[in-house]
């Protein structure tokens, strides 16, 4: 349960990192880099993460799938035809949805490797859930003498 908690910061940590990244890119003069003001020993101070190699696999597959996210995102900044820019946010998302494929199988095989069934469960199901998204329920129609009664009616 831990290392899930990790790998769940970590991603968003990340997506936060990315998010920045761009709006500081776009020219956002509130994002935009401040002098540093930390002491010269910082960097003794503040505890270095350490990750494992299950952590830097998956770290790896998610910054993989940022670098060819970003990669079709100044394709599409650059894009005139409407057509091709829905054809690249069409990219974009297939890219994202393999990128979270790819690593919810890989923590899937590294959770059952290490015996952690649940973790390997949980993630076995979310990637059936994204490859056969379960379909919506709606609630059933009341009956007219019902709808009625609960709208207050006689």
């Amino acid at each position: 349960m831990k290392r899930h908690s990790t790998l769940i910061a970590l991603g968003l940590t990340l997506s936060a990192t990315i998010c920045l990244t761009v709006a500081a890119a776009a020219g956002d003069p509130d994002l935009k880099a401040r002098p540093n003001r930390t002491p010269a020993n910082a960097d003794l101070q503040r505890a270095t993460p350490r990750y494992s190699a299950d952590e830097l696999v998956l770290l790896a597959i998610q910054e993989e799938g940022v670098a060819r996210v970003r990669e079709i995102g100044a394709q599409l900044a650059t894009a005139q035809d409407a057509e091709h820019r829905r054809e690249l946010q069409q990219r974009i998302g297939e890219i994202k949805k393999q990128t979270r494929l790819h690593f919810l199988e890989t923590l899937a095989d590294q959770a059952a490797n290490r015996g952690d069934l649940a973790q390997a469960d949980a993630a076995r199901t979310e990637i059936e859930n994204l490859k056969n998204p379960p379909r919506p329920t709606f609630a059933p129609a009341l009956p007219r003498a019902e709808k009625k009664l609960v709208q207050g009616g006689k």
